[in-house]
C-alpha cells in the first residue's frame, strides 16, 4: 500500500512504499507510479495496470506471473535490472581503511583528490551575517575571531600542497593546481595573499600557465584590490543573496549596517578597473537562501545582473545543528511561494525558455538539483573505495588550512576534524579514524535506507553526530523530492536535462562534474 507523504522541505505531496529486502522504492507522483532502485539509481515509470504484477514479481521473484504482454515486458526489464544489480553489487569491494597503508591511500588521493588548497587567510570578518556558519548559531564550528594567517604558515601549506601535487601528477595528468583564499573575509589579509601569489608563482613555475587562484569574498573590499586580483587572473566568488531588500535582511556589517549598496559599488569599481586594464572578466555569485527569502525577487535580480555577476550556486542555510528557528507561518509562506515558482519553472521547461531568453536563476536553483538527481551515482560512487554508502569525498580531496595552520578536510568541516597541521604534515592516523568512524556509522544506520547511495550527507555535514535521525530525515526528503522534480522535467521536456549538461558554465558550479 502506498502511503501519502508530505515533504516538509519542498512541500511536495506523493505516495511512497519501500521494499527493504530488494532496496526498491515505489512512489506515486501526479498519478504516475515509479519504481526507484536504490542500489543502481535506475528509475522506471510503471503503467498502473501492471503494478500488481510487478509488485508480485519484486516481492516473490516469480517469473511465471500471469500478466498481459505489456506487463510481461516491464517485468523482463525489471528482471534484467535486478540481475545487473546483483552482478554489480557483488563486484563492489569496500576496503578496510585500517588495513590500507598511507602510501596506497595517497595514491588514491593522487588520482581523485588534491583538487584545491584553501587557505583561511583570517577568521576575522567585517560582516556579521545572521546565518553565518561561524556566527555561533551552529554547534561544532568556530566563531568569528581575530587570527590572521602568517606567511610562515601559508608558505608551509603551499609547500605541502606542491609536494603532494607534484608527486602524484602522473596519476592525474589533467589536474591543474588551484589555490583558494577563504575567511572570514580573506581580503582583510591582502598582504598575505599578495605574498602567497608571488611565492606560488615561483614554486609552481612549471605549472604556472595552469595555476588558478580563487577568492571567496563578501565583496566589501573588491574594488580596493581589483587591480591585483585582475592582474593575477583570480576567479572570484562574491556572496550576494539577491536584491537589496533580500540581501540586507541577513548580510550586515558588524555595526548592523546594510551591505548591498557597498557590494554593488565595489562590483562597479571592479569592472571599471578591468576596463582600464583591458581585462575580460566575470564575477560569480554565491547566494544563500532562507525560508524568508523572496525567491521571485531573487530570480528577477540575478537575471537582471547576469552580465555583471553571474549566479553559479544557491544553497539554503545549514538546516540542522542550529538554534535558529522558523515559525509555521514561515514554512507555509515558503510552501506557497515554492509551489508558484515551480509552476513557472515547469512552464519555462515546457516552452524551451532556455533556448529563447534563458533564466540563470532557474538553471541554477532547479538545475543543480536536477543534475544531481540524474547523475549523482555515476559521478560520485567511484570515488568511495572506503565508504559503503553515500557521496562523501575523502580527506585530502581538498586541503583546508586554518589561520593557525591546522589541516581540515574542507572549509565546511567542524573544527574537531583535524587531519594534521602544516608544521608536522598530514596525520594519516587521524584520516583513518575519521573514515573508519564514518564507515561504521553508515553500516549501522544506512544499510536499509532508501537513499543510501545517493545521500548528500558527508563526513563534514554529519558531524557533530548528534541528531543523526533529524539529519537523515532531511536528506531523505531532499533526495526523494529532487527525484520527483527530475520526473516532472522528464515528463515535461527531457531536452532540458541535456541542455544543463551541455551548458555547465551557465548552470551552476556543480555541473562541471558532468561535462
Amino acid at each position: 500500500m502506498l502511503t501519502k507523504v508530505e515533504n516538509k522541505k519542498y512541500f511536495l505531496h506523493y505516495k511512497i512504499d519501500h521494499i527493504p529486502d530488494r532496496n526498491i522504492t515505489l512512489f506515486e507522483y501526479d498519478n504516475i507510479i515509479f519504481l526507484y532502485d536504490r542500489d543502481t539509481e535506475l528509475l522506471f515509470e510503471i503503467p498502473n495496470e501492471c503494478l500488481p504484477h510487478i509488485m508480485q514479481y519484486v516481492k516473490e521473484s516469480r517469473t511465471n506471473i500471469l500478466a498481459s504482454s505489456r506487463c510481461a515486458e516491464f517485468i523482463k526489464i525489471i528482471q534484467k535490472n535486478l540481475e545487473l544489480k546483483n552482478n554489480t553489487m557483488n563486484s563492489i569491494t569496500i576496503r578496510d581503511i585500517s588495513k590500507v597503508s598511507e602510501e596506497n591511500y595517497l595514491k588514491l588521493i593522487g588520482r581523485i583528490g588534491l583538487t584545491e588548497l584553501i587557505l583561511e587567510t583570517t577568521n576575522a570578518c567585517n560582516f556579521r551575517c545572521r546565518y553565518c556558519i561561524f556566527s555561533g548559531l551552529y554547534d561544532g564550528f568556530r566563531i568569528h575571531g581575530n587570527d590572521f594567517m602568517s606567511f610562515d604558515v601559508a608558505k608551509k601549506a603551499v609547500d605541502l600542497y606542491y609536494k603532494l601535487f607534484d608527486t602524484y601528477k602522473y596519476l592525474n595528468p589533467l589536474r591543474d593546481p588551484k589555490i583558494g583564499f577563504y575567511g572570514g573575509e580573506p581580503l582583510l589579509n591582502i598582504n598575505l595573499i599578495e605574498n602567497v601569489v608571488e611565492y606560488a608563482n615561483k614554486l609552481f613555475a612549471k605549472y604556472k600557465e595552469n595555476l588558478l587562484y580563487t577568492l571567496t569574498t563578501n565583496g566589501s573590499l573588491l574594488g580596493k584590490y581589483a587591480e591585483f586580483l585582475l592582474q593575477n587572473n583570480f576567479q572570484i566568488f562574491v556572496s550576494i543573496d539577491g536584491p537589496k531588500e533580500v540581501h540586507d535582511t541577513n548580510r550586515i556589517l558588524a555595526n548592523g549596517a546594510p551591505t548591498f549598496d557597498l557590494i554593488m559599488n565595489n562590483i562597479e569599481q571592479y569592472y571599471r578597473t578591468a576596463e582600464k586594464l583591458g581585462k575580460q572578466t566575470t564575477l560569480f555569485a554565491l547566494a544563500t537562501l532562507t525560508l524568508k527569502s523572496d525567491l521571485f525577487k531573487v530570480r528577477e535580480f540575478f537575471n537582471k545582473v547576469k552580465n555583471k555577476i553571474r549566479l553559479i550556486f544557491t544553497t539554503f542555510i545549514r538546516p540542522f545543528d542550529t538554534r535558529e528557528q522558523y515559525t509555521p507561518e514561515d514554512y507555509y509562506k515558503f510552501q506557497e511561494m515554492e509551489k508558484s515558482l515551480r509552476e513557472e519553472f515547469l512552464e519555462y521547461v515546457k516552452s524551451q525558455g532556455w533556448v529563447k531568453e534563458g533564466d540563470i536563476f532557474f538553471d541554477v536553483y532547479y538545475g543543480q538539483r536536477i543534475i544531481l538527481a540524474a547523475c549523482r551515482y555515476k559521478i560520485i560512487r567511484p570515488m568511495n573505495e572506503y565508504l559503503p554508502f553515500g557521496s562523501s569525498c575523502l580527506p585530502l580531496y581538498r586541503i583546508y588550512v586554518t589561520a593557525q595552520g591546522a589541516i581540515l578536510p574542507c572549509e565546511k568541516s567542524p573544527t574537531n576534524l583535524v587531519i594534521g597541521d602544516v608544521f608536522n604534515g598530514i596525520n594519516y592516523r587521524s584520516i583513518q579514524k575519521i573514515i573508519k568512524t564514518y564507515s561504521e556509522l553508515q553500516l549501522y544506520n544506512c544499510s536499509k535506507c532508501q537513499i543510501k547511495f545517493s545521500c548528500r550527507s558527508c563526513i563534514a555535514t554529519i558531524y557533530p553526530m548528534e541528531n543523526i535521525e533529524q539529519k537523515c530525515a532531511m536528506f531523505r526528503r531532499s533526495v526523494m523530492d529532487d527525484l520527483a522534480l527530475l520526473i516532472q522535467v522528464i515528463k515535461t521536456n527531457r531536452d532540458y536535462i541535456e541542455y544543463l549538461r551541455r551548458n555547465v558554465s551557465r548552470s551552476g558550479s556543480l555541473l562541471h562534474l558532468f561535462s
